[in-house]
């Protein structure tokens, strides 16, 4: 320590960014300036005055836009300051709320300052700045109307952004292209502070992103846009597909758009990043739902597939004229070298339908493609933010299967329904044609075709019900099978194999029996077809012999043609729609994902940083409308860096109570409040954000030590990882792994004990310093003297402390102790006034002691 003091115009700057002064005597000027030179500095800007025993933290920050900037000390007449060698964070917190200064992360107060000062500064400033501002902007856009004679301005450009972050501006206009919303850059600073990733910024606007790995000539297939990042200073720049295998790249910096060539791409980074188009948060209705695949499909695609199905159609044309001419002029006259050009004519038509045909069928392929990876990943996104009430309902197999249903819905709709409809389209060319060659043969025709569909639609309905059956059956099978394969360590332990099997095999063996019923079906339906093909032909023939229709035989035989093309559209129509109808059943079972509400709302206030008061008012709640009030009439306010535990026997409702403070479920009566807000108007997976918590049945991911404690957040550095594994008492175990830190962790976290996961759950819950802290049962599985150094460590934390426990142990030394009983408290006090009490917790303790 050192005492500075400081008289008159004496001034001290903050050149040591990790130091703190206290004010000994007299009061302390703390200015922010900007160092021009050596011991040189800018204009003044008054941040506070601070008295006798305040404490001042030091700043001293460089930064590229604003140069660098520090904290100037002076005193009002005369003061005297202790220099600190250090600069604790609690120090920085409280000098800013005594400025109204508000920010996420530690690091962010120096750039909070600055643009404090920059915004003072413009205000003072402001008629002068304003005006000299209005005449360079008119100066400006005079040159651009002139320049726009000349310069055609890029669309991209038009549509830029201008926030003064690079990042935001550059994927606010990929989501402007792609009708994505994108939180406002006020919103995301609130959330994340100033300096945020990709990740943050999609977290905030719900959207989805993923990571990607360019490949060699990336750019010549179509990976839908991208947000790419300059080689030479890692800048994010646009990237978008225009056509097949082209791409233009928007750099927002330098507002340039170039065609990616070779050259170009290799001017950009390997790492890149898609952005993803979520639902609506609304009820999506399947028009909604087709709606929403249809906007990912290219029109050149769709173009493609209407022009070249038109083409395939006219050279299915030529089939009836051509069968014309050969059996009514070419046989009869012998005329074999014709025979041969018109074969040869032929099969260069056959040809070219095949090239036409791949040419639709790669625009369908690709279009199916499309809309199912947009909706699946849409749908996934919804599933992740459903509400937890939700995911009661449904086992998690038969979750994922509904979810995976998706996917089969839109294969039926791209690749049957978008193919049918074009070829039923087309196909009224053939009827025309039909009706060319003998009106009362088509009429008849139509008759028989319709007999057909009829046939075809009865058989089809049919075949629905069963398969609802089995895609019933199937995704209760696969439910089945993922308990018993969870539970095959139980299964064994009781010696109760065959009764598995057993319980596999009943619901198995009734699924088979149906499909076995619809395979008769589907057989019986196909020989029917078969001998309507044959009666058909039958008819034509007898109309031909026995009926004077006026027509010559090669007319005839063009008209079976085009009648047997026509019949084909026809039947495939039928059965597009019973395909689309077996989408149905999928459909319903996708439904309450479609239709449930999810947790966000847009218009939720996005959490800033928490202070750490919890208050609950009048609080009860009740699972269903006609079960028992499980918690009732709760009320009690924890304060900042208050240590609170909540004790009370099995079925209390400590559990439940968590759940309400997480937003988990909502109250039937009653609010809940996080820094006098409330719950119910706050982003719920921003407040979770800000939050440690360990929950009762809390597991691991499949991974190392290393990733599951840095999981809630990517920036952690390892020394950070350290601390909190010395804390709650890992450091000794992880020693002894081969792999240390990066032992990994299999499903169900079966190569290690149930102590070392409780352990890794609290490390990963206090990684993130958070200012409000819950543990549930967190400590149940460690012995005592894992759970002493967890206590210590908790009780050392300046944050508010949230402790649900059994072992009484754990809240002895807690600031407050709330004792519930049959969903109320009954009691609340430190652990000796409750002990003195002598009430039911002190009647728990003893049966513990006992």
């Amino acid at each position: 320590m050192k005492q500075i003091t400081l008289k008159g115009p004496q001034t001290h700057l903050t050149y040591d960014p990790y130091r703190s002064y206290t004010v000994e005597y007299g009061i302390a000027l703390v200015y922010a300036v900007k160092l021009i030179g050596e011991n040189e500095t800018g204009r003044r800007t008054l941040i506070t005055e601070v008295e006798q025993g305040g404490r001042i933290p030091a700043m001293y920050h460089e930064t590229e836009e604003f140069g660098t900037w520090l904290f100037m000390l002076a005193g009002l007449d005369e003061v005297t300051l202790i220099e600190h060698n250090e600069l604790p964070e609690e120090t920085v917190f409280n000098f800013a709320n005594r400025i109204k200064l508000s920010f996420s992360n530690l690091e962010d107060f120096a750039d909070e300052i600055i643009e404090r000062v920059n915004m003072r500064l413009i205000t003072e400033e402001g008629y002068i700045y304003a005006a000299s501002e209005e005449q360079k902007a008119t100066y400006e856009k005079s040159l651009s109307v002139i320049l726009r004679l000349f310069k055609k301005k890029s669309a991209l450009a038009a549509k830029a952004y201008s926030s003064g972050n690079l990042l935001y501006d550059t994927l606010a206009l990929l989501c402007h292209h792609e009708g994505i919303h994108i939180a406002s850059i006020d919103d995301i600073r609130e959330a994340c502070g100033r300096r945020f990733t990709i990740e943050d910024i999609s977290r905030v606007s719900h959207f989805i992103y993923r990571d990607l790995l360019l490949e060699e000539n990336w750019f010549k297939a179509d990976a839908g846009p991208l947000i790419v990042y300059a080689e030479e200073d890692g800048h994010p720049m646009l990237c978008l597909p225009k056509g097949v295998g082209k791409y233009v790249l928007y750099d927002h910096e330098s507002g340039e758009v170039v065609r990616v060539t070779a050259e170009v791409a290799r001017t950009v980074r390997p790492q890149a990043h898609m952005i993803y188009r979520p639902f609506e948060n609304k009820s999506i209705s399947i028009k909604d739902l087709i709606s929403f695949g249809l906007k990912s499909v290219r029109r050149s695609d769709v173009f493609n597939m209407l022009l070249f199905a038109l083409f395939g159609t006219l050279i299915g044309l030529l089939l009836p004229y051509l069968n014309e001419k050969i059996f009514d002029s070419y046989i009869p006259l012998g005329d074999q070298s014709t025979l041969v050009q018109v074969s040869f004519l032929m099969l260069a038509f056959s040809l070219g339908n095949l090239a036409f045909t791949v040419v639709k069928n790669l625009a369908i392929f690709r279009s199916s493609n499309a809309m199912e990876i947009g909706v699946q990943n849409a749908v996934f996104d919804r599933l992740y933010n459903m509400p937890i009430s939700f995911y009661n309902n449904y086992e998690s197999a038969d979750l994922a299967i509904r979810a995976l249903g998706i996917s089969a819905i839109f294969k039926l709709i791209s690749e049957v329904a978008m193919t049918t409809l074009l070829s039923a389209i087309f196909s009224l060319l053939y009827l025309f044609r039909m009706f060319k060659y003998a009106k009362k043969l088509a009429w008849i025709g139509i008759l028989l075709i319709l007999i057909n569909m009829a046939i075809t639609m009865i058989f089809g309905l049919l075949q629905i019900k069963l398969e609802k059956k089995m895609t019933e059956g199937n995704s209760k099978l696969s439910s089945l099978m993922y308990q018993i394969l969870n539970g095959i360590a139980k299964i064994r332990i009781a010696g109760v194999e065959n009764r598995a099997l057993l319980q596999y095999l009943e619901p198995y063996v009734e699924i088979k029996k149906v499909h076995i019923k619809n395979e008769r079906l589907s057989n019986l339906a196909s020989n029917v077809n078969l001998f309507l093909g044959v009666v058909f032909t039958s008819v034509f023939y007898y109309m031909m012999i026995a009926k004077d229709l006026g027509i010559s035989f090669g007319e005839f035989i063009g008209f079976t043609s085009a009648f047997g093309a026509f019949s084909a559209a026809m039947i495939s129509v039928v059965s597009a729609f019973l395909q689309v109808n077996n989408a149905i059943p999928i459909y319903e079972r996708v439904k309450p994902l479609l239709e449930t509400p999810q947790e966000y709302d847009e218009n939720a206030v996005i959490t800033g940083k928490l202070e750490g008061k919890i208050e609950v008012n009048n609080l009860s709640f009740r699972y269903s409308e006609e079960g028992h009030m499980v918690l009732n009439d709760i009320n009690f306010v924890i304060n900042p860096g208050e240590y609170v535990g909540i004790v009370g026997s099995s079925g209390s409702g400590k559990s439940t109570l968590l759940k309400i403070l997480l937003g988990f479920e909502k109250p039937t009566i009653g609010k809940v409040y996080y820094d006098d807000k409330d719950i119910d108007n706050l982003d719920k997976r921003e407040l979770r954000k800000r939050l440690g918590v360990v929950l009762q049945e809390g597991q691991l991911i499949v991974g190392s030590i290393y990733e599951n404690i840095t999981i809630t957040g990517g920036d952690i550095s390892k020394e950070r990882v350290m601390e909190v594994i010395e804390a709650v008492g890992l450091k000794d175990d992880i020693a002894e792994m081969p792999m240390g830190l990066h032992t990994v962790v299999a499903e169900g976290a079966g190569t290690i004990s149930g102590g070392q996961r409780q352990r890794i759950l609290i490390a990963r819950s206090i990684v993130n310093n958070p200012n409000i802290i819950y543990f549930d049962e967190a400590t149940s599985a460690l012995d005592n003297v894992n759970q002493a150094l967890v206590c210590e460590s908790l009780e050392k934390l300046n944050t508010t402390r949230v402790v649900i426990a059994h072992r009484l142990s754990t809240v002895l030394n807690c600031d407050r102790i709330l004792v519930l009983e049959d969903g109320r408290i009954i009691e609340s006090g430190n652990y000796e006034e409750l002990m003195a009490l002598d009430g039911r917790f002190a009647e728990l303790a003893r049966r513990q002691i006992a």
